[in-house]
Formats: structure tokens, C-alpha cells, sequence
């Protein structure tokens, strides 16, 4: 699969990736992970997993095009974005 290394990805950016809990996640500079919208136990909540070039056991997360730079100011927002993208787009 062709996906965008570590070195090409913009922090506070929202990307489509192919992960093991979602399809959209924003990238995270700092640790080189993306926040995703995880469900999990009937509850659904920002969770980071790690650029798949980052980590060699937990790096899960290969982007495959960059979408747009996120403008969201909290967390809450963030959620209920990430979820929607996930309910109408995945």
C-alpha cells in the first residue's frame, strides 16, 4: 500500500489513513501519531495512534492523502467531527 511517510505529514492537519480503530485522523507533530474517533465498550473517544514509520510495534496508522488543516478549537469538536467523517464518509 502507498501511503505518505512521516516526513511529508503537517501537523494539525486531517488526513484519510488506514488504521486499526478509523479511516480520519488529524497528525499530532509532537509524538507522530494521529487523534482519531475510537468506539470502543459502547463509548466513542479521541484516541492517538502512531504513524506506521514511527514506531515498530504499535505504528498503526498509514496516511493515504492529505485532506485539509483542521480548524477545530477543542476537543469536543474535534470528537464530534472525527465521528462524523466516520458516519458519513467511511
Amino acid at each position: 500500500m502507498n501511503y505518505l511517510t512521516v516526513d511529508k505529514c503537517k501537523d494539525g492537519y486531517l488526513y484519510k489513513i488506514s488504521a486499526r480503530n478509523g479511516h480520519y485522523g488529524v497528525y499530532n507533530e509532537k509524538n507522530n501519531s494521529f487523534t482519531l474517533a475510537r468506539t470502543k465498550f459502547g463509548g466513542t473517544f479521541l484516541f492517538d495512534e502512531y504513524h506506521y514509520d514511527t514506531h515498530s510495534r504499535c505504528g498503526t496508522v498509514k496516511p493515504i492523502a492529505e485532506i485539509k488543516k483542521c480548524k477545530l478549537i477543542n476537543e469536543k469538536e474535534l470528537l464530534y467531527y472525527l465521528i462524523f467523517l466516520e458516519k458519513e464518509l467511511s
